[in-house]
């Protein structure tokens, strides 16, 4: 049986190099080729030719990326087609582009496709106070690795987004879109932090002082919890800054019972609260399922919550320097939640 051309040049080459002491005749006479042949194989073997790829030369060069780039900078709705078309209208060494040339270029200049990211509507007093907080914090090398981040959040399965082009990591202010703090359907409670999960909590009516207290951070356990995991005193609590939260009444009642927690947190900031992240994965879990009973939602909600593991947990809070760093790049301006910024 005949070997693969390729193996038979090896065998001949292997024949010559080693056996017969690189005599070129007596290889031949072996093998049963001419002397050409050996010659062939021992020159292409010893200068072996590089194999270089032909295709057609590419549509979209340099100069072209630079206009798609603009042109997605100045309206982040623009459309492939549309930038297809522009692209042929003004460049002459453009006769024909398709859409999926467009789609091709735009990801190689990492440009998604995404809804709008939401942002907090806040001034330029807010985004000041925002930049400090996240400074001294950076300076001082705070360790977020003993706070206890929690918050309120309202689940809805209307999430219908309109969708833009942007840049990868790209959370300036034309990129997002406000929303409304607190939609509407079931408002949850929940804390996290370093290996700890609290229980979730089910809010029902209007969230006051008393209820707050009470109901939410008594009715948990999650101080004592707390305390289990970190030792009594050696973790911190966070909450953001609505009303029920730091109202004279909660405020004077964690300090009776010697809760320590963060009492600067910085206005608008959820983008700095890891667990949003924990709710923006529950959510986008959740709108796969087709429910339609609030029992079954609530019931999808809490296997969710009980399933989230401590490794998704721990990255999100170690991830707390690099939002830090991300808030005083932006200026101030939201950050979008990541899992793994």
């Amino acid at each position: 049986m005949k070997l693969p051309i390729q193996e038979r040049y090896q065998t001949i080459y292997f024949l010559y190099k080693f056996h017969f002491r690189e005599d070129i005749y007596e290889t031949s006479k072996f093998c049963g080729c001419s002397i050409n042949t050996v010659k062939n194989v021992i020159f292409r073997i010893e200068h072996p030719t590089p194999f270089i790829k032909k295709g057609p030369e590419p549509i979209i060069k340099p100069h072209h990326e630079i206009f798609i780039e603009i042109q997605t900078e100045l309206d982040h709705y623009i459309t492939n087609k549309q930038l297809a078309e522009l692209l042929i209208q003004n460049f002459s060494d453009i006769t024909h582009c398709s859409e999926n040339t467009i789609s091709s270029a735009r990801k190689r200049l990492n440009i998604i496709y995404s809804p709008p990211h939401s942002a907090v509507k806040m001034n330029d007093h807010s985004r000041k106070k925002r930049v400090e907080w996240c400074k001294y914090h950076l300076e001082n090398k705070t360790s977020f690795e003993n706070v206890i981040f929690s918050d309120e959040s309202w689940f809805d399965f209307d999430l219908n987004r309109q969708w833009l082009w942007r840049k990868k990591k790209d959370y300036s202010p034309n990129v997002c879109r406000e929303k409304q703090a607190h939609p509407f359907r079931v408002m949850i409670w929940g804390a996290i932090g370093l290996n700890f999960k609290s229980k979730l909590m089910f809010i029902d009516g209007t969230v006051t002082s008393d209820y707050y207290f009470n109901e939410i951070l008594i009715g948990s356990n999650v101080f004592d919890d707390a305390d289990k995991v970190y030792g009594k005193g050696r973790w911190v609590f966070q909450q953001d800054n609505a009303r029920p939260h730091i109202s004279n009444e909660t405020l004077m009642s964690l300090d009776y019972l010697e809760i320590p927690f963060i009492d600067d947190w910085p206005p608008y900031s959820p983008d700095l609260n890891v667990i949003e992240v924990v709710w923006a994965i529950m959510k986008k879990r959740i709108q796969k399922k087709k429910l339609f009973m609030i029992d079954d939602f609530k019931y999808e909600i809490i296997a969710v919550w009980n399933n989230l593991s401590f490794q998704t947990i721990n990255l999100l809070i170690r991830s707390m320097t690099k939002r830090l760093q991300a808030c005083i790049s932006n200026n101030g301006y939201t950050v979008i939640n990541y899992h793994n910024q």
